[in-house]
C-alpha cells in the first residue's frame, strides 16, 4: 500500500474531487480511504467484504466495520 501512496497522494485525490466538485461528506471513511481499500481488494483478490475486513491490517488500512 505504501507504493500506491507514492503514485496517488491524498492531496491529489482531494484536488481531483474539488475539480469535479465532489463533496466528501463521510466523517470516518474518506474518498482517499475508499480508493486505497479498492486497490487493496483488487491486489489481494478478496472474495468478499468480510474477508477484506479481516485482512485490512495487512494493507495498513483501519478496520471499517459498517
Amino acid at each position: 500500500m505504501n507504493i500506491t501512496q507514492v503514485f496517488l497522494t491524498e492531496k491529489e485525490v482531494k484536488e481531483f474531487s474539488d475539480l469535479i466538485e465532489y463533496k466528501d461528506t463521510a466523517r470516518k471513511f474518506t474518498t482517499y480511504n475508499l480508493l486505497k481499500y479498492f486497490i487493496a481488494a483488487s491486489v489481494g483478490q478478496w472474495n468478499s467484504f468480510h474477508e477484506g475486513d479481516r485482512v485490512t491490517s495487512d494493507f495498513n488500512l483501519g478496520s471499517y466495520y459498517w
